[in-house]
């Protein structure tokens, strides 16, 4: 299963709208970071858009604990 690129339209901080052509995933009106990432604070690892988990250590990314990403289980009956 091929799984779509997430883009942020709004920022999940400050709720603004984020730039369609965001090069730095930095939001221009809070200035927080809004790429997906790992929340393990012992990890941080960047991760692609699509993931839910994180490939170092399992944590769970931004992006799902956001719910910006479905249970894999669910995207599959899709």
């Amino acid at each position: 299963m091929k799984y779509k690129p997430i883009k942020m339209k709004t920022c999940p901080f400050c709720n603004k709208t984020v730039t369609a052509y965001l090069s730095n995933n930095i939001c221009s009106s809070c200035g927080r970071d809004i790429s997906n990432r790992c929340l393990n604070e012992n990890c941080g690892e960047k991760l692609d858009s699509a993931a839910r988990y994180c490939k170092t250590c399992g944590g769970k990314s931004f992006y799902f604990s956001l719910g910006l990403l479905k249970p894999w289980q669910l995207e599959e009956q899709e």
